[in-house]
């Protein structure tokens, strides 16, 4: 199973500070080099500490935008209050001073890969694989969005992932009844009769999942979409 590395600072720090917390019960059958498993284990303390100053500074920023609005454009006579006060810095541990602490989790990260002791579940428990979640079609349920009408006919949006296609059907105000079938991403209406010239009409689409020719899972939503007729 192939490993990977959070894209998102907050999830990035819990998957760092999950692999530093247990590395220590695999570094002897792995190999791994003493030092840079201690160096890694300063550079997550340094992160972490370093991305909570940088939320609080960013809430500050915020906060004091909305008090500099409010000062300038509040309404009526309430008080305004004190200015806000800059927040205090959390200290950051020392010990450490390297840049591209992605780029040292990625080469530690190899040396786990690289061992021969190494095994899928290791990786799992270090959280450095994804976990394997087999496919479950009765589990399926279509997400479909409004995406932007075309040569004036409503388009829908979705995700085909490991199904067949979807069953679509629609309701004009009379009921839900089958439209169509759709197998490749995304679906337009050709089948309605649009609007008379200058009416317009308020239609909902929902679809499920088709796999082996049968439809599974839950339905979607459903999406309400308004249709003019062209003039």
């Amino acid at each position: 199973m192939p490993t990977y590395i959070e894209v998102k600072d907050a999830k990035f720090m819990n998957q760092l500070a999950k692999f530093c917390l247990r590395v220590d019960t695999y570094s002897a059958l792995l190999g791994l080099d003493a030092g840079e498993v201690a160096t890694l284990k300063k550079g997550s303390d340094y992160f972490k500490a370093v991305l909570q100053n940088n939320i609080d500074a960013q809430n500050f920023a915020k906060a004091y935008t909305n008090f500099k609005k409010n000062l300038r454009y509040g309404r009526g006579k309430k008080p305004l209050g004190q200015a806000l006060q800059s927040p205090v810095m959390r200290p950051v541990p020392a010990g450490f001073s390297q840049s591209n602490l992605q780029g040292l989790f990625a080469a530690m990260i190899q040396a786990c890969v690289s061992s021969r002791n190494y095994s899928e579940a290791i990786g799992t428990d270090l959280g450095i694989t994804l976990p394997h979640t087999p496919f479950n079609p009765a589990a399926g349920k279509p997400l479909l969005k409004q995406g932007k009408n075309e040569a004036e006919r409503p388009i829908l949006k979705w995700k085909k992932g490991k199904f067949d296609g979807i069953e679509i059907w629609i309701d004009r105000g009379d009921g839900w009844k089958f439209l169509d079938k759709d197998t490749i991403p995304h679906f337009m209406d050709k089948v309605s009769q649009m609007p008379a010239s200058g009416q317009s009409a308020v239609w909902r689409y929902k679809a499920i999942y088709l796999y082996k020719g049968e439809p599974v899972g839950e339905w979607s939503e459903a999406v309400t979409v308004v249709v003019y007729g062209v003039l």
